[in-house]
C-alpha cells in the first residue's frame, strides 16, 4: 500500500529523457549519436589544413590539443553558445590583445569546420542532442498523459538543461526542487534560480525539517549556514503551472 502513490511515477535522468525524445528523429532523419572517439578524429581533421595563421598550428597534430578544443567547444555549447553567436561576439569585442584575438579567431575557425564535418556525417554530440530534444519536446508524445513533471537532485543547471526544462514546462505543469539559501556557499546556484524565476516560476518556502543533530552541532550549522528553504512555482500557459520547492540544503 505504501507504494501505490508511486505506481504512475516514471523516474528519468536528463540523459535518458533526451535519448527518449530524440530516438524517433534518429531513425527518421538519419542522425546518429556521436560514436566513441569519433569526435577526436573529426577534430583532428578540422585542425588539419588550417594554415600558418592557425594559432595552434604547431600543436595541430597532438591528441591533447584535440581533446582540449573539444572540451572548450562542449563548455560553450552547454552554456548556450553556437558558432554564429561566438562569431558575432568576437566582432563586437574591442581592445583585445592581438595574441588573444588570434587564439579566439582560430578557435572559431576550427569550431566551424568541426561542425561542418559533424553535419556531413549526421553526428550529434551531447549538446546537439539536448538542443534537438528541446525542439522536439513539444512535438513528441513522450509527455502525453503526464500530469506533472518534477525535477529534483540538482543545485544548478547547464543552460542546455534549463532550456529543456523550460520547454517541457510549456507542455506540462512543472515543479523543480531546488535547494538554496542566501549565503555565499550557495551563490553559485543563484543564476539558475533567477533564470527559473524570470521564466515564470513562483518561489515558495518549505518548512525546515528536524535534523536530529546535537545542540552543539546545530549551533555550528546555524552559524555557517542561514536557515530556511525556498520553492518556486508558476506557469506560462493557462493549462500549466511551474513550481520551485526548495528544501533546506544539506548541512554537515
Amino acid at each position: 500500500e505504501r507504494g501505490v502513490p508511486h505506481l504512475d511515477v516514471r523516474f528519468v535522468t536528463f540523459s535518458s529523457l533526451v535519448r527518449d525524445l530524440i530516438a524517433p528523429s534518429l531513425l527518421t532523419d538519419g542522425y546518429v549519436s556521436m560514436p566513441k572517439f569519433a569526435d577526436e578524429l573529426l577534430m583532428a581533421e578540422a585542425c588539419d589544413g588550417q594554415g600558418d595563421e592557425f594559432y595552434f598550428a604547431k600543436l595541430s597534430d597532438r591528441p591533447g590539443l584535440h581533446g582540449a578544443i573539444l572540451s572548450t567547444i562542449q563548455d560553450l555549447k552547454e552554456a548556450g553558445a553556437d558558432v554564429a553567436g561566438f562569431e558575432s561576439a568576437l566582432k563586437r569585442i574591442d581592445g583585445v590583445h592581438p595574441t588573444a584575438r588570434g587564439k579566439l579567431t582560430s578557435l572559431l575557425a576550427v569550431w566551424r569546420h568541426y561542425e561542418e564535418l559533424k553535419a556531413k556525417h549526421r553526428f550529434l554530440d551531447e549538446a546537439d542532442q539536448h538542443s534537438r530534444a528541446t525542439e522536439l519536446v513539444g512535438q513528441r508524445s513522450l509527455l502525453d498523459g503526464a500530469t506533472e513533471l518534477m525535477v529534483y537532485g540538482v543545485y544548478d543547471f547547464k543552460r542546455m538543461q534549463a532550456r529543456l526544462i523550460l520547454s517541457a514546462a510549456e507542455r506540462v505543469s512543472t515543479t523543480v526542487y531546488f535547494p538554496y539559501e542566501s549565503t555565499p556557499v550557495w551563490a553559485y546556484a543563484r543564476p539558475s534560480l533567477e533564470l527559473l524565476e524570470r521564466a515564470g516560476f513562483v518561489r515558495h518556502e518549505l518548512p525546515k525539517s528536524s535534523t536530529g543533530r546535537s545542540e552543539r552541532l546545530q549551533r555550528l550549522c546555524d552559524r555557517l549556514f542561514a536557515s530556511g528553504a525556498k520553492a518556486l512555482s508558476g506557469g506560462a500557459s493557462p493549462n500549466t503551472s511551474r513550481h520551485i520547492p526548495s528544501p533546506p540544503p544539506p548541512h554537515p
